[in-house]
């Protein structure tokens, strides 16, 4: 529990830094598409991050309808990061985009992934303590899809995976905007990891997270591109098929980033809704997987610019 609290707040909290008048930020187009992204992002009050179509020449621009979110434009000025060497750390504890990132524990090791749009091949990343990382490996090196080997698809590509251990493997699950659900496994985290399977071709779903009950039926959680509604299917042991199409389950303020949990007799869901910008972090639980669920508000905006939304960071799971 400490752990988990402590990986919410550094991932959630910049440290208290002194604030500067926001700055403006030239960008330049990269690729050849079109200029606008938002018909990825459908909804006036669609907030997920445009990464697709613009860049400074010194760091990724993040915009949320519109708006930067001041890691390109200098509202905050503290450089520090990661871990100061004296005992304590600095937010961020990463010193580069790591967005949508997904966590468990596997023993005494915590190992990360994270959405790549297209161009990261989906790091994983190894820690002792949450705070100190390093990269140990890369889930693939190429997407053999249309579009992928040139700047076509930049923004696209995979969008907040999950990584889980079941059965002596890591699996991976994700979602690519347009081209569907993929999966891989590996033995080793660090790799090789299997060539990517296409679970299912399909465009417009998003943030699956698979769960495996006690009496080995399988299940994945996703949501719809655009935020929501929540969706589960029933799924082969093998990981590699679905079984139905699925039953809604929850329809919320722009929800999404599934993640499915079971403890103590309860299957839970925590996603983040509302939109990154102005969002909050929702856990459910219920006795059925299907419902119905009571619901809690764990976590939302405070008296500073970052927000609750946990986009950033979706939780812990642990396989011990």
């Amino acid at each position: 529990m400490k752990n988990t609290i402590a990986f919410s707040l550094l991932c959630c909290n910049l440290a208290f830094m002194p604030l500067t008048a926001q700055q403006m930020t030239a960008f330049e187009k990269v690729g050849q598409g079109e200029e606008s992204v938002q018909e990825f992002f459908p909804g006036e009050h669609r907030a997920r991050p445009v990464m697709g179509a613009y860049t400074d020449s010194e760091r990724m621009g993040l915009f949320s309808g519109g708006q930067d979110l001041g890691g390109s434009s200098g509202w905050y000025t503290d450089t520090r990061w990661g871990d100061l060497g004296d005992g304590t750390f600095a937010n961020p504890i990463l010193n580069g985009d790591y967005s949508d990132p997904d966590v468990i524990r596997v023993g005494r090791k915590y190992y990360m992934t994270c959405s790549e749009f297209h161009f990261m091949g989906m790091n994983i990343l190894e820690s002792d303590d949450m705070v100190n990382w390093k990269i140990i490996g890369r889930i693939f090196d190429r997407m053999d899809l249309d579009g992928y080997s040139s700047m076509d698809k930049y923004g696209n590509g995979s969008w907040a995976p999950a990584l889980r251990y079941h059965d002596g493997k890591f699996w991976m699950y994700v979602c690519t905007p347009n081209e569907g659900l993929f999966m891989s496994t590996a033995t080793n985290p660090a790799g090789p990891w299997t060539p990517l399977y296409q679970v299912k071709k399909v465009s417009g779903w998003e943030d699956p997270c698979p769960l495996w009950d006690e009496d080995g039926q399988a299940y994945i959680g996703r949501s719809q591109l655009g935020g929501g509604p929540i969706i589960i299917h029933k799924m082969s042991a093998d990981g590699k098929t679905l079984l139905d199409e699925g039953r809604k389950v929850y329809e919320g303020p722009v929800a999404e980033g599934t993640k499915l949990f079971k403890k103590d007799g309860y299957y839970y869901i925590s996603i983040p809704e509302g939109g990154v910008s102005t969002g909050w972090q929702t856990v459910m639980r219920s006795k059925n997987i299907y419902g119905p669920y009571e619901q809690k508000r764990v976590l939302e905006m405070g008296s500073t610019k970052v927000n609750g939304d946990l986009h950033i960071f979706r939780n812990i799971s642990d396989h011990t």
